[in-house]
């Protein structure tokens, strides 16, 4: 690897941390937080609230008949007081220690999800903490069986009543809802407490946990660390209303018209983040359908929705790289059942689509150092001469340049292939950052976790030795000095990756295209071991 291109690795790598960490981190956030000020406004008394201490478990929560919802895909609990969602279980997916799967709603919440609060005062409480009425017990869902129906039902055929009736499917995250109220003053429609949050905690380049909005095709997330007491309600086209983590959301997506969401969040034993959307009544009554979904943030499943729910993926300024590889992996994924072989492959593949530029660049390089290296008694004869004149040694120098026909800028042919490869890196990086695909994904031996570091760092310290034989095998013009301090890049590089714990999965991207790299320099130096030197006209 020529040196000018180990320099703008190490630098795109720092602009990378810092673009992620002060650009994504903060200036999108603050794009977010000025959205919000100029589209959301604090409203008390237009949205039903919850009464009582947010993440306080009541004691109804406990009580009621469940109802289980079985797929090929979850295990989901349903309460019948307060006709909601008390437990969402992801069975193909498993939290860190790969004991339990991920359960993505809170078993402490003050309330279901898909609860509804009613507009009218005195009745927000029976709706809210009374016991529904429901047409099953059990719903066990398969390939002879693939969709199945709970209706949940408040109140009789006169006086007030809400109906809840919620279509799920076997080989599907989404549940298809329409509720109806009559003589409740409309209400409000929670999408749950912490629903689609597994973990908190978990932080990281492009991650956001915490509420977040379309509405108006204007994108608004709020950190949880941002979110106060106050209920925050957004006006405009609601096209969903979503609560995410890294690597999972649920998501309330209207299928008719609704014009105000909200969110609101408080501090407790953690953070707590309650999100949906305001339902109007009309002449006594209400009916509104939705689509909920609850689960990985797999990107073809969320674009599938057709509401642009996939931006939830967030792959950054290159993702116009990002997919392509993504679509690249997942077929090579097809073939190979290992999601380590796939990027195996496609690095070679994006190498072999790089090497005639990069061989045109190397050996335009080489043979330019050649020259350089040939005139450096004659360069160092002159700026002995004209060292107190600065002009007259510019001039001798451009002088012997054409004279020898050597060109000085030669070596700046090699950027084309550096600028090709800087931004796939980051594309890559980005991709290898979050695709829930690469989560728990093993490759082989050691490596277990393609989307988390290396344990053993054994992969970092392969590819920092192969960084350090391009290094060598590449020409250079520097003095000795300068050679080795340029031989602790690799060290500094390496150390970047162990330190800021980056994916196993892009190590082993960098690792095999520096031996790709390798077997391409070694291939020019033999091209070009042939060439003699030219003798200098004197």
């Amino acid at each position: 690897m020529e040196i000018r291109l180990i320099l703008a690795i190490a630098l795109s790598l720092a602009v990378l941390l810092v673009y992620q960490y002060l650009f994504l981190g903060g200036e999108k956030a603050k794009e977010s937080k000025e959205n919000s000020e100029q589209k959301t406004a604090t409203v008390a008394g237009e949205t039903p609230k919850i009464k009582g201490t947010v993440g306080m478990p009541r004691p109804w929560a406990s009580q009621g008949r469940r109802i289980v919802v079985e797929t090929e895909l979850y295990r989901a609990e349903l309460t019948t007081m307060g006709g909601g969602i008390v437990s969402w279980e992801l069975k193909q997916y498993w939290n860190d220690a790969r004991t339990d799967p991920v359960q993505i709603l809170s078993r402490q919440a003050s309330f279901p999800a898909l609860a509804v609060v009613v507009g009218a005062q005195e009745l927000q409480t029976p709706f809210l903490e009374g016991e529904y009425q429901v047409n099953r017990d059990t719903l066990r869902l398969s390939a002879s069986q693939p969709e199945g129906e709970v209706i949940f039902t408040r109140g009789g055929p006169i006086g007030p009543r809400v109906v809840k009736k919620l279509r799920f499917s076997n080989q599907d995250y989404r549940v298809e809802l329409k509720l109806e109220t009559e003589g409740v003053g409309g209400g409000a429609l929670y999408l749950g407490e912490n629903f689609g949050i597994f973990d908190e905690h978990r932080t990281g380049n492009n991650v956001h946990i915490g509420p977040y909005l379309l509405v108006d095709r204007t994108e608004q997330q709020v950190a949880l660390e941002e979110l106060k007491p106050e209920r925050h309600t957004v006006e405009g086209e609601v096209r969903w209303v979503a609560v995410e983590d890294k690597y999972f959301l649920a998501a309330l997506i209207p299928r008719d018209p609704t014009k105000i969401a909200f969110y609101e969040g408080m501090r407790g034993n953690g953070h707590l983040v309650r999100a949906g959307v305001l339902i109007p009544e009309r002449e006594g009554k209400a009916s509104a359908a939705f689509t909920l979904y609850a689960g990985p943030k797999e990107y073809d499943r969320l674009s599938a929705l057709g509401v642009s729910l996939e931006r939830a993926v967030y792959y950054g300024w290159f993702t116009f790289i990002a997919i392509p590889v993504f679509r690249g992996l997942q077929i090579l994924y097809g073939w190979t059942h290992n999601y380590g072989v796939a990027i195996l492959v496609i690095t070679v593949i994006l190498r072999l689509l790089l090497f005639y530029p990069t061989h045109i660049s190397q050996v335009a390089m080489k043979r330019s150092m050649k020259k350089m290296q040939q005139i450096q008694p004659k360069l160092e004869e002159i700026k002995k001469r004209y060292k107190d004149d600065t002009q007259r040694l510019n001039q001798e120098m451009m002088a012997l340049y054409r004279k020898q026909k050597v060109n000085p800028m030669g070596g700046m042919k090699g950027c084309l292939p550096m600028g090709l490869q800087i931004p796939i890196f980051i594309g890559i990086y980005n991709l290898f950052s979050i695709a829930i695909e690469l989560r728990h994904a093993p490759f082989a031996w050691w490596i277990e976790d393609l989307s988390a570091s290396d344990p053993y760092y054994i992969l970092p310290v392969i590819m920092g030795v192969s960084m350090l034989a391009q290094m060598k095998m590449s020409p250079s013009t520097l003095d000795p000095t300068q050679n080795k301090m340029m031989l602790l890049m690799p060290v500094f590089l390496t150390a970047m990756f162990i330190v800021y714990g980056f994916p196993s999965g892009l190590t082993l991207y960098w690792t095999v295209s520096n031996l790709f790299s390798i077997g391409q320099q070694y291939y020019v130096n033999r091209l070009l071991s042939g060439d003699k030197a030219v003798a200098l006209p004197s």
